[in-house]
């Protein structure tokens, strides 16, 4: 939704591109797309490749267990003991942070959240790492009552888009029309629609 109001602001057409998560910034690189808006925290080693926006949302990875094991699984530091199995995303800043501090889990990287929920239905996992408006969106799909989230968040991070090192012109663009959105208080209407939790936006 943010993006059709940004096309809608720059008068430039929105086409839509769907690409596993660690072929994004390849083609990003490459030309093959313009922006990457899927939910991508700015981190040192990603601002190495690509330039990124103004950020639009903060938020955090969050884990997330099966409904039947809130008794003994129902808060984070469950994932500091020795035997337990942790699913991540593979290259994400979920993924870093379990190899990080999680010394005593086995950690299990997938491709994708379907794998991971398949994964932890499976019971091949105890926890999933991934990012807040995953572990948000669980509350509003009855797809997926088997599962809840832990809502404490284990890192801070901020989103914002990615553009090609070499498209500033671009990038200027995107941070205008943030600035506009923002103060015409359309990114909280479009947060709030998609995001069943107080948030602050910059």
């Amino acid at each position: 939704a943010t993006a059709l109001e940004v096309g809608k602001s720059l008068h430039k057409e929105v086409v839509f591109k769907e690409y596993p998560w660690n072929e994004l910034l390849p083609a990003l690189e490459n030309g093959d797309i313009d922006v990457i808006m899927s939910g991508m925290s700015i981190t040192d080693a990603r601002a190495e490749r690509v330039n990124f926006s103004h950020p639009y949302l903060e938020i955090g990875q969050m884990a997330i267990i099966r409904t039947a094991d809130t008794g003994r699984l129902n808060y984070p530091g469950s994932m500091l003991k020795s035997g337990v199995a942790v699913g991540v995303e593979a290259d994400t800043t979920g993924a870093d942070f379990a190899r990080e501090y999680l010394i005593e889990a086995e950690i299990k990287p997938y491709t994708n959240t379907v794998e991971a929920f398949a994964a932890l239905r499976a019971k091949e996992i105890d926890f999933f790492i991934h990012d807040a408006p995953t572990s948000w969106n669980l509350a509003q799909s009855k797809d997926t009552s088997d599962l809840m989230a832990l809502y404490t968040p284990l890192t801070n991070e901020s989103l914002a888009w990615a553009v090609n090192k070499n498209n500033d012109a671009l990038l200027a663009e995107l941070n205008n029309a943030l600035i506009a959105l923002a103060r015409a208080g359309i990114i909280r209407q479009i947060q709030s629609h998609w995001i069943p939790v107080r948030i602050e936006v910059n």
